[in-house]
């Protein structure tokens, strides 16, 4: 079973990153190439919403939401 201090059946560290790495690729390139990447926020209200990026906060189950008048 062990020889040398290694497992005989061990996966080299460089075929794990590599499989890590082709899993990654493909799950994203899947997903860009069935749309699932895209979003459906215009580019105006992304453009104006990333600046004020530091002041939004994500909202909360059961949090009431903050009405400005």
């Amino acid at each position: 079973m062990l020889e040398g201090g290694r497992r005989k059946n061990a996966l080299p560290a460089r075929a794990m990153v590599l499989a890590i790495a082709a899993l990654f690729i493909g799950i994203v390139g899947f997903a860009k190439r069935e749309g699932y990447w895209k979003s459906h926020i215009p580019a105006s209200v992304y453009k104006q919403l990333v600046p004020s990026a530091g002041q939004i906060e994500h909202p909360m189950p059961g949090a009431h939401p903050v009405i400005s008048e």
